[in-house]
């Protein structure tokens, strides 16, 4: 089970992205361990899922000139992965024997009577439910289903749409590179530029609208609190926990906030029951399998860390969580260069 942010599509360009996933699911083939790979996207390839989804419910219906649903789930169903999807391609052809499925948010298995739940994590974190939260007040998502296609727009936003558009996407990066390095002159410069688009938009407004943008916003004051940000995210940076994520580097053991977001997940999304338990990602640390208590019920919660080198240089966890036929979660730690 693949834990999400396998393809990087919010900074990498498509070939790339694709040739490294290409030679990861090669090598996974050819240690010839697994008979199925199942795929459950992050918040970097969000947008992999959307693919699949508008293929399985929209495109394909076009091709083979069928009615297109009226409704449908934006989630798999519990148990229920997706097989016989595009991605099939990413297997190399001598995998004949090797299953590919697809899964989201959740791959929940059942093993030894305990209902395991794996999600990559990006939907127990406050920024990816933002659309949601925001007008819960009026409209409260109650459903995993419902949680999903208030939030998606906002992830495809932020982690695929401005990281393929071209010549923008290449600005945000270098923005990003940038605030990594402490050097904030490129952020200023879309300040500065969203600023007097704002005072000439200002100015042409009718005189019984007149909003006088430029009295209560000014560059030196959007630059001093964008600043702030950016040293806040310098700081995070050198601890070798940079990213938009606050659960960056965090564990739910060590940081109230993200405990309250898987606790939030789990109670409300996942209805998670007495003795289950719940794996997941995208802080990039490992958790080794603890008793945490969710709404008075003990479940079992571990992280699998990440695999990819973090900002500053810090190796990444390099952690496999296996789950035995008796569904006990055990930590296998890989050393990776």
């Amino acid at each position: 089970v693949l834990l999400g942010d396998i393809f990087d599509l919010s900074l990498a360009p498509f070939d790339e992205a694709l040739t490294s996933v290409r030679k990861f699911i090669n090598q996974i083939c050819e240690a010839d361990i697994f008979d199925t790979i199942t795929y459950v996207p992050g918040n970097h390839d969000h947008h992999m899922w959307v693919q699949v989804l508008e293929h399985e419910v929209f495109i394909t219906s076009i091709a083979e000139r069928t009615p297109v649903l009226n409704t449908y789930s934006r989630v798999t169903a519990p148990g229920k992965p997706w097989r016989n999807t595009f991605l099939d391609g990413l297997l190399p052809a001598s995998a004949t024997d090797v299953t590919f499925q697809v899964a989201y948010p959740n791959r929940v298995l059942e093993v030894a009577g305990t209902r395991i739940i794996m999600h990559h994590g990006h939907l127990c974190e406050r920024i990816w439910r933002l659309l949601s939260l925001t007008i819960e007040s009026i409209l409260p998502t109650n459903t995993i289903n419902e949680l999903e296609a208030f939030n998606s727009p906002f992830t495809e936003f932020g982690w695929y749409g401005l990281g393929q558009a071209g010549n923008a996407g290449a600005l945000m990066e270098k923005i990003y590179e940038n605030a990594k390095a402490g050097k904030f002159d490129g952020i200023y410069e879309v300040i500065d530029a969203l600023m007097d688009a704002i005072d000439r938009w200002d100015g042409r407004l009718d005189d019984g609208w007149r909003t006088d943008a430029k009295d209560w916003l000014s560059k030196r004051a959007v630059r001093k609190v964008v600043k702030s940000l950016l040293e806040k995210y310098a700081r995070r940076e050198e601890a070798g926990s940079a990213g938009m994520s606050e659960a960056r580097g965090k564990t739910i053991a060590d940081n109230d906030e993200l405990r309250e977001g898987v606790t939030r997940y789990l109670s409300k999304y996942v209805e998670i029951q007495d003795g289950e338990k719940f794996i997941f990602g995208h802080t990039h640390r490992h958790t080794p399998a603890q008793e945490f208590s969710i709404n008075g019920r003990t479940v079992e919660i571990a992280n699998t860390g990440g695999w990819v080198e973090e900002p500053g240089g810090h190796k990444p966890d390099g952690y496999l969580i296996e789950i035995t036929d008796q569904a006990e979660l055990r930590s296998h730690h890989i050393d990776i260069p």
